[in-house]
């Protein structure tokens, strides 16, 4: 983990409650600090963090980053790719789904339609 988002993890837990910080902050990933010239990018797990992130923390993830690197800083945020490890587990599970039957998989027995009830004790069948 890079020392700048290090420091703005430890800012974020400092200033925000616990629950706020492990459902927004914490879930975020930062690329780029290698090349400030070219900006930061945080890449946030889904969209609905995403949005949530770039209307209520970013702006200050900024000034971190202003602060910290001693320049102005650009900080973009994108949709993190679902990782191979993501798509092996999915993969996997689907495979044991697909071998191991389960009562959906099964016809369901059929009731008696009970509307229909009476039309057998008239005719006698």
């Amino acid at each position: 983990m890079s020392s700048f988002w290090a420091s703005c993890l430890s800012q974020f837990e400092q200033e925000l409650p616990p629950q706020q910080f492990n459902t927004w902050i914490r879930p975020l990933r930062l690329e780029g600090e290698d090349d400030i010239a070219r900006g930061l990018r945080l890449l946030a797990p889904n969209g609905f963090i995403l949005k949530w992130v770039k209307e209520r923390y970013l702006a200050r993830i900024e000034a971190l980053g202003s602060e910290h690197f001693a320049l102005p800083v650009t900080i973009t945020l994108s949709l993190a790719e679902r990782s191979a490890t993501a798509a092996n587990t999915a993969a996997g599970t689907t495979e044991r789904a697909r071998d191991t039957p389960n009562q959906a998989s099964q016809p369901a027995a059929v009731a008696p339609d009970p509307a229909r009830a009476p039309d057998r004790e008239r005719t006698g069948y």
